[in-house]
C-alpha cells in the first residue's frame, strides 16, 4: 500500500510530465515549407450536372419514400417569404478564409 509521500510523488511526477509535454507542443512549428500544386490553370467544365428534386413540404414527400406518414415531421405550412426569398442565397463557404 502507498503511503501519501509515495502518492505525492506519483502526482508531481505526472503533473512534471504533463508540463513538458505541453510546453513541447506549445512550441511546435506549424510553419509550411512544402506545397504542391496539383492544379494549374482554369479546372474543366463538368460533362454533367446532377440536380436532385427534393421535397421541401410532407405533402411533397412521395408514398413510397421511408419519411411518408412519419407523424414527427413539422407540417406547419410554409410562409411566402420561405417559398420565394425577396434575397438571393450567399455563398459563405470561403467566408473566414
Amino acid at each position: 500500500m502507498k503511503t501519501k509521500l509515495s502518492c505525492k510523488k506519483t502526482v508531481v511526477g505526472f503533473c512534471l510530465v504533463g508540463l513538458v509535454a505541453g510546453l513541447l507542443a506549445g512550441n511546435a512549428s506549424a510553419d509550411i515549407t512544402n506545397r504542391v500544386i496539383l492544379v494549374s490553370g482554369q479546372l474543366p467544365q463538368p460533362g454533367q450536372i446532377w440536380v436532385y428534386d427534393f421535397a421541401a413540404t410532407p405533402a411533397d414527400v412521395p408514398a413510397e419514400s421511408a419519411l411518408a406518414g412519419q407523424s414527427d415531421l413539422d407540417t406547419t405550412p410554409q410562409t411566402a417569404d420561405q417559398m420565394y426569398p425577396s434575397e438571393p442565397p450567399r455563398l459563405v463557404f470561403g467566408a473566414g478564409l
